[in-house]
């Protein structure tokens, strides 16, 4: 009798009775078996499914304040999604369409719903900024000074007024004005205007303007030896 024959039925035996050794293990899976994972998450389904709705908006709100305690997911206000607290998920997430139009449309709600109180934020901006443009003219021009205009906004691209910027206090500085005519006029200094990004300073009284303007006696004088020295008297000897 062949040995070999006779080996080979309980071969066939003993892997038949161990499945789970054959090969990969997947013959539990090919049979359509659910795996362990897939088990647990239907006995959690069916554990939150077994509670009432009080109790399932705790459970999960439990396991979201857990998640973000833990700081594995970040939760987006504008989407109501939670998202992994990896930076590259969360920022990917930031730049999605979704997020995007969430964000827009939020906030067109609230403008057409709480119009007065978006009024008043704006309000509060403005105030805070005219806050911050006085501190920083109280700052560089010293205690007392006058605060220039507002930054308003009369042209695409010019803006009149405003704090005086970076590259406006790079340019050079006109000279004071010490020695002023008689009649010459006082005329404040006009206001920073800005073209863009591009500082343009008020134009200074030229000193032309003011060499121009002449005295009565200078007048006088000049008159004077302008006479010819042929149509004075000759002294008599």
């Amino acid at each position: 009798m062949d040995p070999s024959a006779v080996a080979a039925p309980s071969t066939t035996a003993g892997i038949s009775q161990h499945p789970h050794l054959n090969g990969s293990g997947n013959d539990a899976l090919s049979a359509g078996q659910p795996s362990e994972a897939e088990i647990k998450r239907i006995r959690q389904r069916r554990r939150i499914a077994s509670k009432t709705p009080e109790q399932r908006r705790k459970l999960l709100q439990y396991q979201r304040r857990h998640n973000e305690k833990d700081e594995r997911l970040y939760y987006c206000d504008y989407c109501d999604l939670f998202v992994s607290s990896r930076h590259r998920a969360w920022m990917t997430h930031m730049r999605s369409a979704r997020h995007m139009d969430a964000f827009q449309s939020y906030y067109e709600l609230v403008a057409h719903v709480e119009s007065v109180w978006v009024t008043e934020i704006n309000r509060e901006v403005e105030l805070a900024r005219s806050r911050e443009v006085h501190r920083l003219q109280q700052m560089f021009a010293g205690k007392g000074a006058a605060t220039p205009l507002a930054a308003q906004r009369i042209a695409p691209g010019i803006v009149v007024g405003g704090a005086p910027t970076a590259a406006l206090a790079r340019l050079p500085l006109q000279p004071p004005f010490t020695h002023l005519p008689r009649g010459a006029a006082q005329v404040p200094p006009a206001p920073t205007i800005r073209v863009g990004n591009k500082a343009i300073l008020p134009r200074a009284a030229s000193a032309a303007s003011s060499a121009d303007v002449a005295s009565p006696s200078t007048d006088a004088q000049s008159s004077g030896s302008g006479v010819n020295e042929s149509q004075l008297p000759t002294p008599q000897i």
